[in-house]
């Protein structure tokens, strides 16, 4: 597995195969992956994609950050091997753009998984250290 790859698996704690794209790797073989789930009115639109713009998207769909997982690129290989997860056809480099693109653009994006692509992460402020209203 590599960034721009395609897997079909479950989410976990579902039976219904969706595609995950990976979109960041580390060279100890980390990795962070993205879902693909049908687009409807109540989900994060930052991403929305349209039937044919990668071979597995048949309608309308969105990539759901909120699901983001990081992983490693050896269970997913081993996913594959043992048939619970199969390997589908690699995103274009346009298409992964996008994906990576909308880690940072999405208000659903966990914070860890920013920090694992290397988005800075803004600072909650304590309302103690507040400046006083004028």
């Amino acid at each position: 597995m590599k960034v721009g790859d395609c897997i079909k698996m479950p989410k976990p704690g579902n039976k219904i195969p969706h595609c995950w794209f990976v979109v960041r790797d580390t060279p100890d073989g980390q990795c962070a992956i993205v879902n693909m789930t049908t687009l409807s009115h109540i989900c994060d639109k930052t991403v929305i994609l349209h039937k044919n713009e990668h071979p597995e998207v048949d309608h309308d769909s969105i990539i759901l950050y909120s699901d983001a997982q990081i992983t490693t690129l050896e269970i997913l290989d081993v996913l594959v091997s043992r048939g619970a997860a199969s390997k589908k056809q690699s995103c274009s480099p346009e298409f992964l753009q996008r994906i990576q693109d909308g880690i940072a653009k999405s208000p659903e994006t966990k914070i860890h998984i920013l920090a694992f692509c290397g988005i800075d992460v803004p600072k909650k402020v304590n309302p103690a250290q507040r400046p006083p209203k004028s």
